[in-house]
């Protein structure tokens, strides 16, 4: 089986339901944003009243719910192929919101409710959601007793020798030991 995770994003509930329903089904977590505007940069989903998705638009332009596709999802081991299907037959292969819509165009998919909270580290709302995190995890003793601290760095991913650079002063110097959205 396969749990994919995209990495530009924070969360803090149990991915188990998810897990064990993806080891039958094609499964994508679904989170009420709360507001249709903030789907609108995300992927829209619409489920049948047995909790399948009927429906799923990246960057939907005028969503008509609050619920949207996080980039966690779920298959089961007899449809790894799919994937790879999917990158061969399709020009967008480094957007997962667009192999979930393709998904649900292939394969009856399951919506798992994701609860707790979670965010879209690249969202404009991105920043105070993200302090009440790190004050909560920092107020529960931190990562492994360490406090953490935010450090945000701008780069140009096609320039690799920024990046390079970027990386050692935020290592040696920042002393940085985590980076969530990854150097390109």
């Amino acid at each position: 089986d396969l749990l994919v995770l995209g990495g530009d994003q924070l969360f803090d509930d149990s991915l188990e339901t998810l897990a064990e329903v993806s080891t039958r089904e094609p499964a994508l977590a679904i989170y009420d944003v709360g507001a249709a505007e903030r789907v609108s940069r995300l992927a829209s989903v619409e489920l049948d009243a047995k909790g399948c998705v009927r429906r799923i638009v990246e960057k939907d332009p005028d969503p008509s719910t609050t619920l949207a596709v996080p980039a966690i999802y779920g298959l089961p081991a007899r449809l790894l192929g799919e994937v790879a299907r999917y990158l061969e037959t399709e020009d967008r292969p480094d957007n997962l919101g667009y192999l979930a819509e393709w998904l649900v165009e292939h394969h009856r998919v399951r919506g798992v409710p994701l609860g707790g909270r979670w965010i879209d580290v690249g969202s404009p709302d991105t920043g105070l959601v993200m302090e009440a995190l790190i004050a909560d995890l920092n107020e529960r003793g931190g990562v492994n007793g360490r406090q953490v601290e935010v450090v945000v760095e701008k780069f140009l991913p096609a320039d690799g020798t920024m990046v390079d650079a970027i990386c050692l002063r935020l290592v040696e110097d920042e002393q940085v030991f985590a980076v969530l959205g990854g150097f390109g």
